[in-house]
């Protein structure tokens, strides 16, 4: 369409030269002829000379001005996007909910909250004129722009319109409002009109009313906003949001063995349903990466009191590790279906290892095994974490002057029985190892008067942590003795058994923990409520959002475990609470390897780019170990290095905010949208800088009621038309 306005607009200027030519030619000398009269003829053109040539001037000029008022007639869609016509088109942005909180449909077949956004907005497209521009933006968080700026090439929007699809992630309207910004200033500095078209049932799921919205267009100007009104019902949903595996890293020793797993699934309900009393049956399937029909499946009946809106549900599954699955499991649990089927199926993967391996930093003995009394702690560590010959744990033994990248590279966890050895710079690697998903464990080391090593954990750390200079003794003779009902969630596994194995534990000496943080686990503690055995995320409250879910651990026990500071290493406590610290431990500092729909995935080192399992779809990973873009639909993500290695699998499931469909009255929504464009008209009829629902039943009459410009200008033609009359006059 502007190709051919454009080539009217040329060829009408080209056009203007025309007369110009036969006036040229005209004007051309011809050799005089004498004939009896010519004195007079010539006397009286003397005399009319100068008023005829103006009145030819005066012609040329009307016959000029015609045919550019002809010209800039046709051609007027391009001079009015170039700005050189006043009364421009409406700029129509179209923004759509397509979150998670558009799969809902309120009976089984009949359309989706989308479908009729879609439909909507097809019909608001129709109804624009040829002058108008539309824009398009998709508010499946993170808000996509699909359509900046607008385009008049109304067909390829509605194509855009048509094949938009419900993601799992939760609406973004405020992302969708910051991604029009620029466009929108721009837009107001041509004095073009301004419609933002909302289509969207305003469910709590997608516009938390409580909440403004962050993208404030208040100063951009006259804003005119035309909004699906807000559903008055809601069919109600019952989603899973979590599903939480009590050991996320599996052993398998050497070949697959059969393992329990106990899992803990999280159920929720939303609307009208919550005052009912109701049964959900509920799926848990472990399986590898695809599943499987053999895949190991339990099910179990969640039954609901009359206004219970959160439930819990223990499932205990009995699975297989096969070769297939040596990178990992996927735990998947699903629920019937109901109104909204996007979030009835959450996933969490499982790391599967065939053994740990462990690094001991101390200096190395030789000869032969000493006596229980002379056994250091190193020692003690030794035979906890391979109490027999089958324990799937390796040992790496480390100088302390040797803790470097290539020496920690490979490990999953760390013990520092000597911290008092390790230097500056091996305790900044340890805190990289950290930050790549490891486990550190740090005790006090013994024959040491004064320690000032807790200054250089703490800074390579970071965990605002203050422990003590000097080993503090008890001095009675019964010891200090470990809380027997307050356990960390590291120990769940075996929190039924802790009250007997903590008991007969004595502590005669310890380097006290002065201070921590609100974010420090405190796994044990003595009875008068002083913390004995710690675990933080390196970096404490400093830690940013971005820098991984879970991602590395320090632990720090308060006792050296030897017989002269405690009797740990000869109770039977020992080897279970060694045991239990390594395998959860290296579970929580590796990570969830899980992350809800819209958010970037941060996959661990060497990962280069995330394959969607049983399908095409890819994901760069930058050098910054970030997706290059969200990922917005739930499923399971290979994790795969340059060499086309899995290095891990990686779940993302639907937003749990996305599904929370409780409805909001009309009134709060208006006037949460109207603060965001600082509208100040708020009525149902469509006007300059106004807010205005339009009616679901023939959405675009809001939109036709508008003037629709004609392609032609209707006063050029008539201004060319008086021309053309004058010219004849002439």
């Amino acid at each position: 369409m502007t190709f051919m306005h454009a080539g009217l607009a040329l060829a009408g200027v080209l056009c203007v030269a025309i007369p110009i030519l036969i006036h040229l030619l005209l004007r051309q000398r011809r050799r005089p002829i004498v004939w009896a009269a010519m004195r007079f003829l010539m006397e009286a053109y003397k005399r009319q000379r100068r008023k005829l040539r103006l009145q030819q001037l005066i012609l040329l000029a009307l016959r000029c001005l015609l045919i550019l008022m002809l010209a800039a007639a046709l051609a007027r869609p391009l001079l009015q996007q170039a700005g050189l016509m006043g009364g421009t088109g409406r700029i129509v942005y179209f923004l759509i909910d397509n979150g998670l909180a558009s799969g809902t449909s309120d009976a089984p077949g009949t359309p989706t909250a989308l479908d009729r956004h879609r439909e909507a907005a097809l019909a608001m497209l129709g109804e624009l004129g040829p002058d108008d521009q539309a824009g398009l933006v998709a508010l499946g968080g993170p808000a996509d722009a699909l359509v900046t700026p607008a385009s008049s090439d109304h067909g390829a929007v509605a194509t855009l319109i048509e094949n938009l699809t419900t993601v799992d992630s939760a609406t973004d309207f405020s992302g969708g409002l910051g991604r029009l910004n620029a466009e929108l200033r721009a837009a107001a500095d041509t004095g073009s009109e301004i419609v933002l078209v909302l289509l969207s049932d305003f469910y709590l799921a997608s516009a938390d009313v409580s909440q403004p919205l962050t993208a404030s267009l208040a100063d951009v100007g006259d804003i005119t906003v035309v909004a699906s009104p807000p559903r008055a019902s809601s069919p109600g949903n019952v989603q899973i949001t979590g599903v939480d595996p009590l050991r996320s890293v599996v052993l398998t020793g050497s070949g697959g063995v059969a393992s329990d797993q106990n899992v803990q699934v999280t159920l929720r309900r939303w609307g009208p349903a919550v005052t009912e009393a109701a049964t959900t049956q509920l799926n848990v399937r472990v399986s590898d990466a695809e599943p499987r029909p053999d895949d190991v499946q339990h099910q179990q009946s969640v039954r609901w009191k009359p206004g219970q809106s959160e439930a819990t549900a223990w499932v205990k599954l009995d699975s297989t590790t096969s070769e297939d699955g040596a990178t990992g499991q996927v735990l998947t649990a699903s629920i019937d279906r109901d109104a909204l089927p996007g979030d009835n199926t959450f996933r969490r993967t499982i790391e599967v290892r065939e053994s740990l391996v462990v690094g001991l930093v101390d200096q190395r003995r030789f000869g032969s095994g000493p006596g229980a009394m002379s056994k250091t702690a190193a020692d003690w560590l030794r035979l906890a974490l391979q109490p027999t010959t089958g324990t799937p744990v390796d040992i790496r033994e480390i100088e302390p002057a040797q803790v470097d990248a290539p020496t920690l590279s490979g490990l999953d966890a760390v013990f520092v029985p000597s911290p008092h050895l390790v230097q500056e710079d091996g305790w900044r690697r340890l805190r990289q190892f950290a930050d790549r998903g490891g486990m550190v464990i740090v005790t006090p080391p013994a024959g040491v008067a004064v320690h000032l090593w807790p200054d250089a954990m703490e800074r390579a750390f970071e965990t605002g942590w203050r422990l003590a200079r000097e080993t503090g003794a008890e001095g009675s003779d019964n010891g200090w003795r470990l809380d027997e009902n307050t356990f960390g969630p590291l120990m769940t596994l075996i929190e039924s058994e802790l009250t007997s194995l903590v008991r007969p534990v004595v502590i005669d000496r310890m380097l006290a923990i002065e201070a921590i943080t609100p974010g420090t686990q405190t796994i044990l503690s003595l009875r008068d409520g002083q913390p004995w055995l710690i675990a933080a995320a390196p970096g404490g409250e400093s830690r940013g959002e971005d820098d991984g879910e879970g991602r590395g651990l320090l632990i720090y026990l308060a006792s050296a475990p030897e017989l002269e500071w405690t009797t740990l290493p000869a109770m039977p406590l020992m080897v279970p609470l060694t045991q239990e610290l390594v395998r959860q431990g290296v579970g929580q500092a590796s990570g969830a390897w899980s992350t809800i729909a819209g958010a970037s995935v941060t996959p661990g080192p060497m990962t280069t780019r995330l394959q969607r399992v049983g399908g095409d779809e890819q994901i760069l990973i930058d050098t910054q170990r970030y997706g290059q873009q969200a990922v917005r639909r739930a499923g399971v993500w290979r994790a795969v290095d340059d060499a086309d290695h899995t290095r891990a699998l990686v779940a993302v499931n639907a937003d749990p905010v996305g599904g929370r469909l409780e409805v909001q009255a009309e009134g709060v929504v208006r006037t949460w949208i109207a603060e965001a464009v600082g509208a100040e008209n708020v009525n149902d009829e469509l006007g300059s800088g106004g807010v205005a629902w339009f009616d679901p039943a023939a959405p675009a009459r809001i939109l036709s009621a508008e003037e629709r410009g004609s392609p032609v200008a209707l006063p050029l033609l008539i201004a060319a038309l008086v021309l053309a009359l004058i010219e004849m006059l002439l």
